[in-house]
Parts: structure tokens; sequence; C-alpha cells
């Protein structure tokens, strides 16, 4: 535990009794130590001590709850050590005894306590427990689609609300976003009845005029701001040019531009009320040319302020344009409507889930939170039960109030009696994704006066850091200050700068703060990955210096950036942990453990086994599985495999079947752990998969795997769940990428530690690095439509004259300003927590462009004032430099050079040993007959399973990137569970009409479903009549096909020869092995590749086989052109044929390999055009 400094703040904390209090404690500065101690005090001190039976402590991980119970015992038992007083000591060993029954833990631990204690009063089973997320996401996602459905068959707004999100979202992804939704807005005080609120808020503003609703003040007040901030820009450069001789080059012209400009600016400042004016404004408002003043830092300012001007005057004039001010009453009405209509979606989801979760016995923590409330509270009054608890505790500590909801902040409410002790830092509020407000602690804050004895409650700031060193104190305090500063949802004061409490001598070894600015330009840290090379040298040198690898710190914002990083830090011998397992699924070794698995549950699963079998287990080639396949495609690759092996008698195969056979039989008997740690035994995982490895990755095979049998003995642990269970949750989990936050414990011996800065967060180290600063900010935070516990959901308005056409009112850009705002602010807050992790040494490292650069230059000449130009070029660098702008003295700057003091290391001497397997010749010898192994081609096992024939390339193997798989995002419909589109509904209820698109989408369908005998026969309109009937089509897009194209097809010449050919095949799925040499244009992997080849897949419209033996193959197209471009029908089919010709190609190749013989014709039969295109190939 923390040395404890006798220090005025914190003697006030532990002193002041019988008052509520709030402790707004900084990074580092002993909260923990204070909080024991003002514990220690109230059991063992004053007439009436209380005991520890009679406390509560509350903290939000498992991990701090029981650091905070090892600490105070700590407390006590130095307390013990050093007491004089006989009766003292009696007390103290009385409270030691009673610390194993002291409520500490956390919030969701004592909601749970609770709500078992008491489940009679909520009509709940006693056996009720806490449900596993991956177990009850397919619940959510069934009760949503069935909330869904009977929406869109009850509620005539509804596909219009759902169309607000299909903008954003695919139909596949709407159910997840509404789940997510639901769960965001059920994590606030008034949950669901906050929609209710919204709506009449919408409604209200409807009848109001622009400027008088709650949208409208905020979109104004948000604007006068900014225009505050240009006009701020607009003056100090004036009064520059003032300052000057008019005789100086560019001082005349320069003045006449910003004084017109200006007049501009104050206009808009004036006129902010009127939009029409402000269009009037908008529309007259002229930017002429700057005459260039050079590299003159007060003309670079102005000019980057101008710039921003520029952009910010062509986005409001969108804006404007955007709202529609006439039909602005009909539009807030029809938004408020959706909400109204989202709440009903929601409630019947709600309820049907409970009941879902009540017949299985489960709840959520969320349930748990709401469950606990409705306990507590009626309304606003506290209940008997709340009265009765709130009496039995003396007083209730809460730690980390800042990262509390409104939900556990009425819970808190309840079980207190103005009694309460909390302690936060609105600076280090970094889980909004999480639902925290850090509104809630800030206005709190401001709520308490100072502490002072007799009254009762107070406020008291712990500013005096115990961590870092003075250097990085200054730095942070001016860095952070600022921005902190900046925040909408805090008020920085004064006390929040921290002070240094290290002497003279602790600050022996201490660094100013190291920027480091990368450009990838330079020899020794070149192209995208510049940054990534740049910092593994730079720790392999602090590592030659003799730096330990656990007392350094990687921080990143998130593990997109690792796998650069990581192959850095191999590259150069850096040992390193890392604490995280995102894209655990995707690791080598657990894709291999799961294909395992899969094909010992279901061997005829082709994909599993084949991926089995070309491992190194069995260690088949892609020319093994090719000649196993060969002449038995119709058979499952396991069918095929039996047939092999019988009629070849191969011995690796033989093995592969002996192996699946015993562990199958394995499977039904034994429990699936065993199976599992057998799989991992009989195929030697570990030491196969680790050979020729270093010795950090071959750690990290090892975690990997072990952590796949815990899951596996997690999901299995009470003896009923087969494998075939354990498999989908795994899969279920692995389509969520949903793993664990990460390692936890001590740092590992001598390897630099590589984690996100949410997770550093409690922690310290002697040396941080932040990583990755140069990376945009502003896309992640943006993406889909926006939800705010203030202004409600962002939707889109039909335009009832312009079908296509979405009205937006003030609302949405309000939301979306807001939801800007909230960013900017969590990503100041979070970079305090990372600069405060480092006590002596923090590094900043940046990949910048050039172009980048010079405006990071002009930041730090010049600093930022305002925090819009931040937002407008969102990055870490960005707002570091901007904060600390102007002033010297605070840190170093380094533009592609390493360091001072950091040499260049070489990468062979930090060079771990590769993991060495300790010689057994019976475990070799028996490893040799196993597995009769032999895999030389490294370039082979990065082939994909299979490709798309729409996604191949010439080159698409040299791009190192997986395309997306177009069959296996298709999934045959369900009736009762099919999701219809927007577009669908709509057509069904008559409200929109089908785009050109939507109606070539119908008539291919159309085409590949019809029966052309009968279509000649009865006509166009009973074919599409039995199509629907026979619900190969539904009558919507049935409505959708049209005549004309159909009818032209049936006379063209191709359609002709297509009904006289000897044979015809139409929408022929195939899946074909082309040669893998086809798909790179590397000269060294064509090579590797030679005797490879790539699985290749897709669906063949037709190809049909003449009476004289010709082969033709034609494919469905519907691109669209435009009446000018059909006026050239010879062009469009030249466009058409090269556009579609690779893959033309594809689809002759498989048709040659069907027909064992050359295709003849080639052609794309265009509705646009009406006609065939031929397509030629050069052989």
């Amino acid at each position: 535990m923390a040395v404890f400094r006798d220090n005025p703040g914190q003697k006030l904390a532990i002193g002041t009794d019988g008052a509520e209090l709030l402790i707004s404690a900084s990074a580092g500065t002993g909260k923990t130590s204070t909080l024991c101690r003002r514990i220690l005090k109230k059991v063992t001190e004053g007439e009436a001590p209380s005991s520890l039976d009679r406390l509560l402590v509350v903290t939000f991980t498992n991990a701090s709850a029981a650091d905070m119970r090892r600490k105070l015992g700590e407390t006590l038992r130095e307390a013990l050590g050093k007491a004089e007083n006989g009766e003292k000591k009696r007390r103290i060993k009385e409270q030691l005894k009673l610390l194993p029954l002291c409520r500490i833990g956390t919030i969701d631990s004592y909601c749970y306590e609770l709500v078992r204690e008491h489940f009679d009063l909520l009509n709940l089973s006693p056996k009720i427990r806490i449900a596993d997320d991956v177990e009850l996401y397919k619940t959510k996602i069934s009760c949503m689609r069935r909330a869904m459905e009977k929406m869109y068959r009850e509620n005539a707004l509804f596909p219009e609300t759902a169309g607000s999100f299909l903008s954003s979202y695919s139909d596949k992804d709407l159910c997840a976003v509404l789940v997510a939704l639901y769960e965001k807005i059920e994590n606030t005080s008034k949950g669901l009845e906050a929609l209710f609120e919204q709506a009449a808020d919408y409604e209200q503003a409807a009848s109001l005029p622009f400027e008088e609703g709650k949208f409208g003040r905020y979109f104004l007040q948000r604007n006068r701001l900014v225009l505050s901030y240009f006009l701020e820009e607009y003056t100090a450069f004036e009064r520059e040019l003032d300052g000057r001789s008019p005789e100086e080059k560019g001082v005349k012209k320069c003045t006449e531009i910003c004084r017109a400009e200006k007049e501009a600016v104050k206009e808009l400042l004036e006129h902010l009320r009127v939009p029409s004016y402000m269009q009037e404004v908008l529309d007259r408002t002229e930017f002429a040319k700057l005459v260039s003043m050079g590299e003159d830092p007060a003309y670079i300012r102005f000019k980057e302020a101008r710039d921003l001007f520029k952009d910010y005057m062509k986005s409001y004039k969108n804006a404007l344009l955007d709202f529609n001010f006439r039909d602005r009453q009909r539009i807030l009405e029809a938004e408020g409507q959706m909400h109204r209509c989202l709440k009903e979606l929601l409630e019947i989801y709600r309820k049907d889930l409970w009941e879902k979760k009540r017949a299985a016995g489960v709840l959520e923590f969320s349930d748990i939170e709401r469950l606990s409330k409705e306990l507590l509270l009626q309304g606003e009054e506290k209940t008997p039960l709340a009265q009765e608890l709130g009496a039995s505790f003396d007083e209730v500590y809460i730690d980390e109030y800042q990262d509390v909801n409104q939900l556990q902040n009425d819970i808190f409410k309840a079980l207190s009696k103005n009694n309460r002790f909390v302690v936060g830092d609105v600076k280090q509020s970094i889980y909004g994704f999480r639902g925290a407000c850090p509104e809630i602690f800030s206005e709190l804050r401001e709520s308490y006066p100072p502490a002072e004895e007799g009254k009762e409650r107070g406020r008291i700031f712990f500013d005096l850091n115990y961590r870092c060193q003075k250097k990085l104190i200054a730095f942070i305090n001016e860095v952070c200050g600022k921005l902190l500063s900046f925040c909408s949802d805090m008020h920085y004061h004064e006390q929040d700068n921290l002070r240094s409490e290290k002497d003279e001598e602790e600050e022996s070894g201490s660094l100013l703060p190291q920027i480091c600015l990368v450009t990838g330009q330079e020899e020794f840290a070149k192209g995208k990955h510049a940054e990534a090379m740049y910092t593994a040298k730079s720790i392999a040198a602090l590592l030659k210096q003799g730096t330990k690898g656990e007392d350094i710190a990687l921080l990143l914002r998130n593990m997109t950036g690792a796998p650069s990083l990581t192959a850095a830090l191999d590259q150069m011998g850096v040992p390193y942990s890392i604490n995280c397992r995102k894209g655990f699924f995707e690791c080598p070794e657990v894709l291999l453990l799961r294909c395992l698995l899969e094909s010992i549950h279901n061997p005829t699963k082709d994909i599993y086994l084949a991926g089995a079998l070309k491992s190194p287990v069995f260690g088949f080639t892609l020319d093994d599985l090719y000649r196993v396949k060969k002449g038995r495609e119709k058979k499952s690759l396991y069918g095929a495999l039996q047939d092999y092996a019988e009629k070849t008698g191969e011995e690796k195969a033989a093995k592969a079947l002996r192996f699946l056979s015993g562990m199958r039989k394995m499977a039904k008997e034994a429990p699936v752990d065993k199976l599992v740690y057998t799989v991992l035994g009989d195929c030697m995982l570990l030491p196969l998969l680790s050979k020729g490895q270093s010795a950090g990755r071959a750690t990290e095979i090892q975690d990997n795997l072990l952590y796949f049998y815990d899951l596996v003995r997690i999901y299995s642990m009470d003896g009923k769940v087969d494998l075939g269970r354990v498999l989908s949750r795994i899969s279920d989990m692995a389509e969520r990428n949903v793993a664990s936050d990460g390692k936890s414990g001590e740092p590992e011996k001598g390897k630099v530690q590589i984690m996100t800065v949410h997770a550093s967060k409690g922690l310290e180290f002697p040396v941080c690095w932040l990583y990755g600063c140069g990376k945009s900010l502003g896309g992640g935070h943006l993406q889909g439509k926006k939800y705010s516990s203030v202004y409600g959901q962002e939707f889109r308005v039909k335009n009832p004259d312009y079908p296509g056409i979405y009205d937006r009112s003030e609302a949405d850009a309000v939301i979306c300003a807001v939801e800007k705002e909230k960013a900017f602010n969590e990503e100041a807050r979070l970079l305090y927590v990372a600069l405060t992790r480092a006590r002596s040494k923090l590094f900043v490292s940046a990949q910048v462009s050039r172009s980048k650069l010079a405006q990071l230059e002009s930041y730090r000449e010049n600093g930022v004032h305002h925090r819009y130009p931040l937002e407008q070029n969102f990055s870490v660098i960005s707002m570091i430099l901007g904060a600390v702008g102007g002033k010297t003295g605070l840190y170093e700057l380094y533009i592609d050079q390493l360091p001072a003091g950091l040499e260049e290391a070489e990468p062979e001497i930090f060079q771990e040993e590769q993991a060495e397997i300790l010689p057994d010749p019976r475990l070799e010898k028996e490893m040799r007959d196993r597995l009769s192994y032999v895999y030389p081609y490294k370039a082979s096992t990065e082939l994909p399973a299979k490709k798309a024939v729409s996604l191949l390339t010439p080159t698409v193997l040299d791009d190192g990137g997986e395309a997306l798989d177009v069959l296996a995002e298709w999934q045959e419909p369900t009736v009762g569970e099919q999701i219809k589109p927007a577009f669908i509904l709509e057509a069904e209820r008559g409200q929109k009409r089908p785009t050109p698109a939507e109606r070539g989408t119908a008539t291919h369908a159309f085409l590949q479903f019809c029966d052309f005998e009968y279509l000649e026969k009865e006509g166009f309109e009973q074919e599409r009549k039995r199509l629907v009937e026979r619900a190969f089509l539904s009558a919507p897009v049935a409505d959708m096909v049209e005549r004309e194209p159909v009818e032209a097809f049936m006379k063209s010449e191709l359609y002709k020869r297509m009904r006289r050919s000897a044979e015809s095949y139409r929408e022929q799925r195939f899946l074909i092995a082309l040669p893998a040499v086809e798909f790179t244009e590397e000269e060294e992997k064509r090579k590797v590749l030679a005797n490879e080849e790539l699985l290749v897949q897709g669906v063949i419209d037709c190809f049909f086989l003449e009476k004289d033996g010709k082969a033709v193959l034609f494919d469905y197209k519907t691109d669209h052109f435009s009446k000018e471009e059909l006026k050239d029908p010879q062009a469009c089919g030249e466009i058409l044929a090269e556009r579609h010709r690779k893959q033309l190609f594809y689809y002759r190749e498989a048709v040659m390999k069907m027909l064992a013989r050359p295709v003849d014709e080639c052609y794309l039969y265009s509705f646009a055009l009406r006609q065939a295109v031929p397509v030629s190939f050069e052989d």
C-alpha cells in the first residue's frame, strides 16, 4: 500500500464526522489509503465507534473490491502493531475478525444479493441466477425479431421508423442494433419512459418558433460559440495587421479580406435566430484569394482559422438546405410519433424477453439494478425496505463514483441517509460506452460546499500527487487543464490541477515528456507501419540501457494497431505481453482447435474438416484434398475421404479416419472438457504449433489453447451439455468477437506490457509509451443513427411529395453535435488517464503526413484556444500540441529521430531464443508415426479456404486480407423468422415506388424461378401469379417485375437458342479449384504456389449445350445506363463486357470443368439494352 502522507485534504477527509462527504481525488493522490484510514478511525475511535459489519463499501470491479479488502486488512494490522492502549488493541482485533463480514464488493454483487434475499417481493424464483451473455444473446435477437414482425403487421408507422436505422445498418444487423439501443435506454433512470418525454419534446418544439424550441435553442447556442471563435480569430489578425506597415507584403490585401469576412461573421452572429437571413448571408459571402505572407506565424494561424470558417460556412449552408423549414412542424411531429412507435416496439420486446428470462430462471445485471431500484424506491419516495437497509449502515463508502449511471445513482441515494462518503474523479470518467454519466459526479461536486466541521455535507479536493514526477505533472496540468476546461459535461477547478509531492532526490533521472512524430519517409522507419518500427527500436534501446521490460507499458487507444506493433517488436526481439484477447477467435491455433472439434462433432462439415486435414496435425496438402474429392464430387469431404482411404489404402487418410472415429466415440461417453484435453494431448498441439516460434509466441499459443480449454470447462460445468451445445456457444462468441478483456495479475517479468488505456486505469508504470496518437478519432464514435438521453433518437422522415427524399429537422443536427461533444469529452478524459499512468518517463508517438506536420507546427507555435478546431482535427497529437502550444520547457519534440540518449539497437541483442522442446525419443517417434507430416510451403498456409467469384482479382493473394464470402452471408429464409427489407414492406403498403435497381433485382428473381414452358403457354401474368402462389416470389416483389424486359428477353435470339438446346442448366452453383498462381503477380509466390489451388464458388445464371455440341454460357445483368448513354448501345455493351469480363472468365472455367470441354460462346444479357452482349477472352 502507498505510504500515507499527512496532508490537509486527507486529514479533513479522515477527521470530519457526521457529514456526507464528496472527495474529488485526482490520479495518484492516495484516495484508497485515505478511505482505509477513515474506516479505521470510524471503527476504533470515539465514544461509540462503529463496526465493520455496519459499513457498506462499494466499488466497480471485483479486482478493486479484493484490493480494498486487502488494503483495509493491512491498515488494521499496521494500526494493531502501533497501538499502545490495551482497549484499542482489543477493538482492532475484534474488527479484524469482522473483516470477512464487511460488505465490500461491487454494486452488481450487492444488488444481486438484495434481489436474491427479497425474491418473494419481486415474484421471482428463489433459484434465480445470472445469465451468461452468449447464452442470452440469441434469445434477445429472437425476441426482437418477433417484436418487429408484430409491429410490421400492426403499426403502419413502423416501416418508416425501422427504415431510419436501415439507412445505416443492414437488415441482418437491425435486430442487434435495436437490442443495443434498448439496453442503452434502459440504463437511464427513466428507462423507456424517457422516449415518451422525448416525443413530447419534439411535439412541443413543433408548436414553437425555431429559436424557442428545445433543439433550436441548443442549435443557436452551439453556433454562437463557434462563430464567436471565428470572430476572435479575425479580430486578432486584424489587430496584428493594424500594427504593421501597409507596404509590407500582403498586409494591405489581407487586411481588406479580413475586414470583409469579419463583417460576415458579425452578421451571422447577429441574425442567427433568422434562418432565412442566415441563408442570404451565406449565399452572398465570397472568399477572395489571400496574398501569401510566407511563414509569418500570425498569417499561418489566421489561414488555418479561415480554412475552418470556409468549411463551417459550407456545412452550415448544407444544414440549412437539409432542414425543411417550410414543413418543420410536420417533420418534428413525425419524429415525435416515431419515438412513440420505438417505445411501443421496445415495450413488446421487454415484455417478451422478461417472460423468457423468468421461464429460464435467469437475470442480467441490468435487470438486477432495475429490480433493486424497484425494491428501494416508489417514485421518488424510499420504500420501508430502503429505510430498514439504510438504518443498518452507519456509513456508505462508494469509490469511482464518476462511473455510475443514473440508475445506480438512484440506488445509492436510496440506501444512504446523508451518510455517504463518495470518492471519484470526473477527469477519469472513461466508461461512457458502458453508460457512465460523468455529469452526475460533476453536478454533485458543484452542489457541495467546501467541507468544514459542523456542516452536513461538503467537498474536498485531493490534488497532491504521490506518483508522477514534477516534470510530468507540469506537462499533464498544461495539456489536460486546457482540454478538460473545454469539456461541456464537467467544471474544471484550479484544484483539479495536480501538485507534486516528489522531493529532489526522487526526481533524479527524470526526463521531460518526449513527443515523437514519425512521417514514414526516413529509411530507419519507413512506410505505413513506420511508427511501429520507430517504437520497437526505441523500446529496444531502453532495454539496452537497463530498463526492465515489466517497467514499460505501451498504451493504445484500442487494439487495432496492435498487430503491426507486435510484428515490429518481434522483429527487434523485444519480449512483450498483451493484456487483451481481442481477435482471440482469429488466432491460428484457436481456429485449428475449432476445426478439430467441429469435425469430431459432425465430420460432414466440409470446411471444418478441410481445415483440420490441411493443418500440421494431419498434413494434407491442397493436392491431397483435390485427389480425395476427384471423382467423388457429390459426396461430402468425409464420405470422399472414407472412399479414398478404402480404395487407395493411403495411411495418412486412414489415420485421420481412425482419429475421428475414436474421438467421436469418446465424445458420446466423456465430458466435453475431458474430450478437449485429450485432443490437445493426442494431437500434441502445443509442441507442434510452438516449434520454430519465439518464446513469446510459444507462450501466447499456450495461453490461447488453455484459455479455450477454460471456456469449454465453464460451458460444460454441469455435465449435461454435449459437444454440440458447447461448440454452438463458442460459435456465438466468435461471431460477436467476445472472449475476454484480457489477462489479469502481476506483469510478466522481463516483458513489455501492451494494453489499452482503459485496461491501464488504476495501474502505474515507471515508463509509459502512448502509441498511435496520430490516428483520427472522428469516425468510430459517430457512425450510424445516434441516440441522446437528452434529445432522443435521430430519425429521418419521408418527404410526401418526393419519394426517396428524406427530410431533416434541426433535432438531427443537435443530436449529432451532442454526440460529437461527448466523444471529445471522453477522449480528453482518456488522455488524462493515459498521461497519469507514468511515474518518471513518458513518450508520446504519432505517425503523421507532411501536410499534417505543418498544421501541428502551427499548433505548437500558437496553441489552440477553443475546442472547435480540435473537434475538426480530432486526434490525440492535435489535442496535446494544441494544448501546450506557445509554451516552452514542458516537453521535447523529435521528428523522425529517436529520442536523445536512445541509440538504435541491433535486433539480435534482444532476440529471444526459440522455444525449446526437450528431446524425448519416445514422443518424437510417436509424433512421426502419428502424423507422417511434411509441411514445407509457408505461402500455401496463407491461402484462404475459398473465395467468391465476385471478389476475385488477379492479385487477391497479394493483398494479404480475406475477402468476404458472398454465400456465407446468404441464409435460406424460414417462415415466421424472416425480417423483410424496408423497401418490400413499403411496397406492401403502397408507400414507395420501387427504384430501377429494385425492379431489375425483381426481374432477375422472376427469370431465376419461372417455368419457361408455362410462361410461353399461359403468358406473363399467369406465370407471375403462379410464382406468388407457390411462394417463389412475394406479392410486392412480383409487382415490381416488369413485363416488357421479360418479353424482350423471350424474343431474343439467345432465349430461342436456349429453348432449342439439347440440355440447359439454370442457377447452377459451383465450387471448383483453380490454380492459385492465377491470383498472384508476385514471382516468389508464383513459384511456391505452383502446385496449389484455390477453391472458388459462385452461381451461374445459365449455360446450355446445343444439339450440334456447342456450349454457350450467359449471365443476366441489371446494370443501369442513363438515357444519354443508351443512345450508343454498342458503347454500353463494351462497358458492360469490360466490367464483368473477369467474373465471366471464372464462370467459363467452372463450366469447362463441369462439362469437361471448352465453352464456345459467352454472353451477358443486359436488361437495360434488351440484348445479349458477346464477351471474348484472350486465351
